[in-house]
């Protein structure tokens, strides 16, 4: 097709006396950049796919530092892990595994000694 367009064009400056190669080339190029798309137009779905999957980062992050904060603070209190054990006691069995799992051993035991005295 391209090439029937340029040789369309071609001969029809061929035989009018009236039009030079000049002409022929302003003729060449808006026909040709008008096809050609430099840029793709973006898809509809793209904006509200680069939205979710920022949204989906940020509780990522909102949640691993939640977590690390919640960690912390039950590994530096004994009274937060006593709070703890009466309100949520399946969080605090996750810490006591993963503390055992990280070769940290007793921590369940000295708790449970000291809440045992602290109650006498």
């Amino acid at each position: 097709m391209v090439v029937r367009l340029l040789l369309f064009l071609h001969l029809g400056c061929v035989y009018r006396p009236s039009c030079s190669p000049f002409r022929f080339i302003t003729r060449l190029v808006p026909l040709f950049f008008s096809t050609v798309n430099l840029k793709m137009p973006p898809k509809p779905l793209e904006p509200l796919a680069k939205k979710l999957m920022k949204g989906v980062i940020a509780l990522e992050l909102l949640a691993v530092f939640g977590v690390y904060g919640l960690f912390h603070k039950m590994n530096t209190s004994r009274d937060f892990r006593n709070t703890m054990s009466r309100r949520f006691p399946s969080v605090l069995e996750v810490y006591y595994q993963s503390n055992e799992w990280a070769g940290v051993y007793g921590i369940r035991e000295r708790d449970h000694e000291a809440w045992s005295a602290k109650q006498d």
